[in-house]
Order: structure tokens, then sequence, then C-alpha cells
């Protein structure tokens, strides 16, 4: 049996020596597979997305739409079943390889393009009427790095093209500071076995920053897995200054994917922009 007392006294030791060499790797081949199997949403949440797009970014029939950060390609291929031409981008050679095998097993989506690639290393001028980037992708970049991918979109937009951004709320984070929760799983960042999961968020306001730490405690064993998320915290008024600097314009943001408009006590931001 598992000696649970010392296992948290290793989990604080971890805490205290604030590791930064344990950032999520995308490049991963192994922890790429168990995010995108454990934490990736459902079709129930991807129908309300293209639903979402289809109303609010009014693109003709035959719209291209450029699909940021596009995992295993659930958006793709929905957005494909409505007619439009897709192409998916993403750094994860697991969810690219996953993504082309779903488009190989169905002939209707053998136009769709997916791509191995970091999204900041893009080079389209204006192919695209609309660029989507979800699941708050946005966030992982930091400031420098979010100037040189809205100047990369506004480049690879047609004329009047629009973006849709989904980011969480100010609110929401600075809300998170100092909230732990504990789980029980049979799979998470670690991979597929029954392991104890310690999720520790901590907010910095003035780096603009939070961090979330996810600790797996393996049960077999007691081997401790640690995982580093660093987010960046944008707030409208931060966005819409990095808007003008890239020559785009924020036309509105939305609370939730149902189409409620934005106010400060709701968790996420859609924001449509538009060139």
């Amino acid at each position: 049996m598992l000696n649970l007392e010392l296992i948290f006294n290793k989990i604080d030791e971890l805490k205290q020596l604030g590791s930064v060499n344990n950032e999520l790797d995308w490049k991963d081949y192994n922890f790429a597979k168990n995010f995108y199997n454990n934490v990736a949403r459902n079709n129930k949440q991807t129908d309300s997305e293209t639903k979402f797009i289809i109303d609010k970014l009014r693109l003709k029939s035959d719209a291209k739409i450029l699909d940021l950060g596009c995992g295993g390609g659930r958006n793709c291929f929905d957005l494909s079943d409505h007619g439009y031409k897709v192409t998916g981008i993403d750094l994860s050679e697991y969810a690219i390889k996953e993504a082309n095998k779903t488009k190989s097993e169905n002939n209707k989506y053998k136009d769709i393009n997916f791509i191995h690639k970091d999204i900041l290393d893009i080079n389209y001028n204006e192919e695209f009427n609309a660029a989507i980037l979800i699941f708050n992708h946005f966030s992982s970049f930091n400031n420098i790095q979010v100037k040189k991918l809205l100047k990369k979109i506004h480049q690879a937009l047609t004329h009047q093209g629009k973006i849709l951004i989904e980011i969480s709320s100010h609110n929401q984070i600075l809300s998170l500071h100092g909230v732990q929760e504990w789980a029980i799983l049979d799979s998470w960042l670690a991979g597929y076995f029954k392991q104890l999961v310690l999720i520790d968020n901590i907010v910095d306001n003035k780096k603009e920053i939070h961090i979330r730490k996810d600790y797996c405690v393996r049960l077999s064993d007691g081997q401790i897995f640690e995982y580093t998320q660093t987010s960046y915290i944008y707030d409208l008024e931060k966005i819409h200054a990095l808007l003008r600097l890239s020559g785009l314009k924020l036309i509105q943001t939305y609370g939730n994917w149902q189409g409620k408009i934005f106010d400060d006590n709701d968790d996420q931001m859609i924001l449509i922009i538009q060139k």
C-alpha cells in the first residue's frame, strides 16, 4: 500500500523546487497521444462550435478556412461536412497522424489538407476567408509570439477575412489562483494507468501568467510525473491593442458557444475579428 504522506511530501518538494524543464511538449509523440485521448472535446461540443462558426462568421458556402492548432481535426471534419474547404495545422505529429488516418478512412474528406507545422511558421498570402484558433491555444503565446502570429494570420486572409479566437477570460484566470483539484483517474497526461492527479494553479497578475501543474502519481509504485503548462493572460484592452498593431479589428466578443454576449462574469471569450 502506498504511503500517501510520503507522496504528498514529495509533491510539496517538487512545488518548492518550481521546476521549469517539464513544460508540455507537443512534439513528444507519447505525451500528445495521452493529451488528445484524455482532454480533447467531445462531438457535442464540436457541433456547438461548428454551428457558432457558421452563424457568426457568415462565410460563403465555398469559403476556405484555416484551422490553427487543429489537433486531431475534429473541427476540420465538421466544417468540411458543411461544404467548407479546410486546412488544419498542428505542431503535434501524433495529432496530424490521427487526422490523416480519419481522412483516409472516408473519401468525403479527401480535400482537407493537414499539415504538421508550428502555426508561428505559416506563410500564406491571402488564401483563406477565415481562420480559427480554438481551445485556448492563443494563451500559450507570449506578447512577441502573438504579434508574429497575428501578422501571419493577417497575411493569410483575403480582404475582410475573419478570425475566430477562443481564450479564457481575464477574471476566470485570476479566480484560479491557489485552486487545487484532486482526482483518481484510470488515465491522464502520464499515460494509461490508475493514477492520483493533483492539479495546482498559480496566477501572477503582475507578470500576466498562469502556471498550471499536473502531478500524476502512479498508484502501482508511487512514481510522480509532473507537467507544467504556462499560459499568458490577455484582457480585452490588451487584445484590442495587439489587434490594432496587426491591422485587425475586434468586431464582437461572446461569452460562450451559445452566442451570449461577453461580460466580466464569463469564463471564456470568443473573439470575432476582421481584417
